[in-house]
């Protein structure tokens, strides 16, 4: 996906994973996006276990997608394959709204 859809794609990981600090900044590219998920994630894994697991049902996460990710070693890969999951699945809604919002 392009990085048209980062502001639409960073919107919904917000929704479903909370805002960005005051002190950090926004995305200007996917990578930066990728990056800040893939902490968020790893903090979640390690610290609010439910509200993780409770997001990936909201963002749509198919649950044996899910828990084949979970079953990575080390713990970072396991951050490192939600975080895949959950940009593919957001940025595919991301898309699809915005080909709805301008007309197929």
């Amino acid at each position: 996906m392009s990085d048209k859809l980062l502001n639409p794609t960073h919107q919904l990981i917000e929704q479903h994973l909370g805002a960005l600090t005051k002190n950090e900044e926004l995305p200007e590219d996917m990578q930066q996006l990728t990056e800040w998920l893939y902490h968020r994630v790893k903090y979640m894994l390690a610290h609010e276990q439910e509200q993780l697991a409770q997001a990936m049902y909201r963002i749509d996460v198919a649950e044996p997608l899910f828990h084949e990710a979970l079953s990575g070693i080390p713990s970072a890969d396991v951050a490192a394959n939600l975080t895949k999951l959950i940009l593919d699945r957001e940025q595919k809604k991301a898309y699809w709204r915005e080909k709805y919002k301008n007309g197929i």
